[in-house]
């Protein structure tokens, strides 16, 4: 089951760089909806619950490499904060889309938080992976 963790991780660093890029596109083309980055962050949220919860369950054999637990533990703390903000920011994204509020610097900040967020998770990620080995055959094999 840890082998989920990979692949679920990388949905929602595309969706939320992907809606921060639409954003950024859409001052020059103001033609894009504004639902178009609200999709993305709700896939976004909904993936990063998925990521959080195979992480846990990668938690269970990472736990036992030596010398990893203080960068695990910063990297799980991370990812709960990062699922828990996109699921805030998620209902309360869509609350104000549904009654027709529109509150950019709301958005904006949403969208950065997000995509720095999963940025910063994802990198502290791969330097598990990276330094330790974590969910790599090798380190499987090994215990």
């Amino acid at each position: 089951m840890a082998d989920l963790h990979p692949f679920f991780i990388h949905y929602p660093i595309a969706l939320y760089t992907t809606a921060l890029i639409i954003e950024i596109i859409k001052l020059r083309f103001k033609s894009i909806p504004d639902y178009f980055s609200l999709i993305l962050i709700v896939l976004g949220a909904f993936s990063s619950l998925f990521a959080s919860l195979s992480g846990d369950l990668s938690l269970n054999e990472s736990v036992n490499i030596p010398g990893i637990s203080d960068d695990l533990s910063r990297h799980e703390l991370l990812g709960n904060i990062l699922t828990w903000l996109g699921i805030i920011s998620t209902f309360t994204m869509v609350y104000l889309h549904l009654k027709k509020k529109q509150i950019i610097w709301l958005k904006w900040i949403v969208i950065i938080a997000l995509s720095i967020g999963v940025l910063v998770t994802g990198y502290f990620g791969g330097q598990l992976v990276n330094d330790y080995g974590a969910g790599t055959k090798l380190i499987m094999d090994q215990q």
